[in-house]
Order: C-alpha cells, then structure tokens, then sequence
C-alpha cells in the first residue's frame, strides 16, 4: 500500500507541473473544457467509435446497433415481420413525443386497441401526430403487418412533411419522395403494400435518422441527439457514452452476472466487436478469456439490454477487435501536432491512436503516463504500402488504465501470476506484458520526436 500511495504522490505532483505548463495553451484553445466534460475517467467509447464506415460499408451489424441504441429497436429476429402496433412504438419511440408515452394508459387508443394493449399509449402518440391512421371505422388493426405505405407516411411526417406537399396525387407524391431520400435503402419491400421484415424497419429508421428535414436543414438524428461522422454515417458515440455503463473488469463469470442488472439470456452480447448470436456462444467466448486471461473488460447498457465484452486474441478467431495488456513504453507526437499523441507503445508494438478521446487518455493531461499498466482495445488493418506489399496496421481504439478501476485492484498487477503472453509475439511473459524493462522497450526511433517518445 504504501508502494501506491507513493506512486500516486508522484502522479499528482507531476500533473500539477503540467497544469502549470500547458495552462496557457489550454486557455487559448478552449480544448480541455470541450474534452474534459464528455471524457468517462478511463472510457474512451471503443465500441461505436471504431467502425470507420462509409454509406455502403454501413454494415447490418452496425445499424442494428445504431438504432438499438437510441431505443427505438431491437434486432432479434430480421425475416420477421412487424406488426402496426409494434411499428407504431419504434416510430413513436423515433421521435420527439417518445418521452411523452404514459406507463399506465386509461384510454383506448382505438375502437380495437384497449387501454390494457401493451402498446397502447404509443398508438395513441401515432395517431395523435399524425404518424399513423386508423382505417375506417376506427379500427387501428395492431395485429396486422405494418406496409411499405404506412412505413412511407409516418417517415415523411417526422421529417416535417405535409399532403399539401404532394399535390393531388398524394401516395404517388409521397412514394417518389420516399424513395429521392434514399430512405428506401436496405429495404426488400418495393411497392406500397408489401410487408416490412424486422431489418426493414431497422433500415428504415436509420436511414430516417441520417436524411434532412424538411425545414431545419440539419439531419433528423438531432432529434435523438446525434450526428453524423466525417464518412457520413450516424456517428452515436455521444448517445452510447450516455447509455453505457463500464469499463468493468471481472475476474470470474460469477461476478459477471452479478454486476449486470439484467439476465444474460435476455441481452444482446458481443465479444471483441461482433455479436455472439446468443447466450450459449456467448458464455463460451466469456469463460474461455477468464480462465486463460484471468480478466473480462466488460461495458454495458441496461436501457438497451446489451454487454460488450473485450478479452485478449487467442489466435483461434478473426475477431475484429482484442485486448493488449501491458506496460506502456512510450508516447509519440507526431513533429506537426506536438499536443495530441499519434501512438503509443505497449509490449514492443506500437499501436496508433483512434480518436480524440483517446487521444485524450493518453496526451499530457490524460490519466495515463509512461510506465502504467494499460489494458488497451485495439482493431488491425491491412495496410498496402507503395511497392504492394501488405502489413498490419494496429489501431487503439479504447483504454483502461488499470490502476485507475476502483475497487479492482489490491497492487499493480491484474491477477497474481495470470500467465501473460504478448498477443503479437506468442511470447510468455511474466506480468502484465512486460518481456523487458521499460526502458528497452523505447519504441521505434523514427517516432520519437516528443522528449523522448515519454510525456
């Protein structure tokens, strides 16, 4: 203990010696009270961040999570078809009234929606707002399969559209509309009265939230408050960071049901970015990472019923991202920007950072400095160089400073004699990822254009 309270004696002075140094450049450039609030203390968002997608690289996996996330679905079974009632909750739900559905209705929605319906006070929403319409007779008809033409009308209507807006021929007006904002993108159904599958409604939600609206001139997504990111794609980092709770580090699989305040069996799961299908898949990728990492990073959202795990790479899958546990050598700056690092290195690899908050993490007024242990979430590239010849790109897309995870820790090791081996190499080790001392692992020369490669 007394090792620890040392160690952190010297973090704090230090940092206060940099407070001093930089405080004038942060002053100028108003960049710590912009990162500083939307920075979890050793979160920084690897989950959503790290799909670096353009319009047709937007994989089904990823709009699943997209709209998962900002609740207005989730995807258990795609070829299934939805239900009016069930489409009028996720159009509510896409909207600015979703917070305005009473738990408990008094009200029937319609002549054959009760008060009891489970979905009655978002039928009630929908009809109120002109998202949907009831046939005649008052009849709401929940039970049917919501159409291609109802999908069309309640879209175009939170996007501030009117029938005014189409002239006479109003479906006709309507469809053409639909379909000139690529809102139809991803979908099977093509005339107004073929049924929407469940990964219809996904597409179609979010397709919804990237387009503009009619007269804000900003896109939809704001509404849910997100944004798009530089390929164009919804970029709900913000909203996940929200929603998320983590990082957690578990030692056992009992404490890992313990910590989450949902059932497995009713989440959805992914381990190391990709989902595991179901529960069973699940556990075996969990359990198998404990017992021979010694250690699960766990994230999760109890909203949206949902784990993101992340372990280390056994060799015996092409998972898109994995875990690195080591010892960090070094940081390097790039000679352009010698206040944001570019990369950093752990276990003899050098790994580029992704993103600002990472950045962030590890920059001079970051919680992580030479010489801590680190836990980093990284995703390989191929990368072509000029002669056409392949190598490995690493990119870090998350971290966790271990010996900033309260309560997780009774010293500077994760777990006592863990059997540690270095994910680039194969090589044994003895502790966390160290094969050497720190100061032999300085990191590639060409890099080290910043004090040394240290902060």
């Amino acid at each position: 203990m007394g090792y620890l309270k040392e160690k952190e004696d010297r973090k704090d002075s230090r940092r206060e010696e940099r407070s001093k140094m930089n405080r004038s450049i942060y002053l100028r450039s108003g960049m710590y009270a912009l990162a500083g609030g939307a920075l979890f203390s050793v979160f920084a968002a690897p989950v959503m961040n790290a799909y670096a997608v353009t319009f047709s690289n937007a994989t089904q996996s990823y709009r699943d999570q997209v709209i998962s996330v900002c609740g207005i679905a989730e995807s258990t079974d795609p070829g299934r078809y939805v239900t009016r009632s069930e489409f009028a909750k996720m159009a509510v739900s896409a909207s600015r009234w979703k917070d305005t559905v009473s738990a408990v209705n008094t009200v029937a929605a319609a002549n054959d929606v009760p008060a009891s319906e489970s979905n009655s006070g978002y039928i009630r929403a929908a009809l109120r707002n002109g998202l949907m319409r009831t046939r005649l007779g008052g009849n709401f008809a929940p039970t049917e399969t919501v159409t291609l033409n109802d999908a069309v009308k309640a879209c175009l209507t939170l996007l501030g559209y009117t029938d005014e807006d189409f002239g006479s021929d109003v479906a006709g007006g309507r469809l053409s509309m639909f379909r000139s904002l690529d809102l139809d993108d991803g979908l099977s159904a093509q005339n107004e009265s073929d049924p929407l599958t469940e990964r219809d409604c996904i597409n179609l939600f979010y397709n919804l939230l990237k387009t503009n609206s009619k007269d804000s001139g900003s896109i939809y997504g704001s509404v849910l408050d997100v944004s798009l990111s530089s390929d164009g794609e919804i970029d709900a980092t913000d909203l996940m960071e929200t929603e998320m709770e983590g990082p957690i580090l578990v030692k056992t699989y009992g404490q890992l049901e313990s910590v989450l305040p949902f059932s497995m069996k009713e989440a959805r799961l992914y381990y190391n970015g990709t989902d595991s299908g179901n529960y069973y898949a699940a556990e075996r990728y969990y359990s198998s990472q404990i017992q021979r990492e010694g250690w699960l990073i766990v994230y999760y959202s109890e909203a949206q019923k949902t784990v993101w795990a992340y372990g280390a790479d056994d060799g015996s899958s092409d998972l898109p991202y994995y875990c690195v546990a080591g010892r960090l050598n070094a940081v390097y700056y790039d000679s352009a920007n010698i206040v944001s690092p570019s990369s950093v290195s752990v276990g003899n690899q050098e790994y580029e950072l992704s993103g600002s908050d990472v950045k962030f993490m590890f920059s001079i007024n970051g919680d992580i400095e030479v010489g801590d242990e680190v836990i980093l979430i990284v995703q390989q590239n191929t990368s072509v160089s000029s002669d056409g010849t392949e190598e490995y790109v690493y990119y870090c897309t998350g971290v966790v400073s271990y010996s900033d995870l309260t309560g997780t820790t009774t010293g500077t090791t994760l777990v006592q004699n863990p059997g540690y081996y270095n994910a680039n190499t194969g090589e044994s080790v003895n502790s966390f990822g160290d094969t050497s001392s720190p100061e032999s692992n300085a990191g590639p020369e060409s890099n080290a254009g910043a004090e040394g490669g240290n902060k």
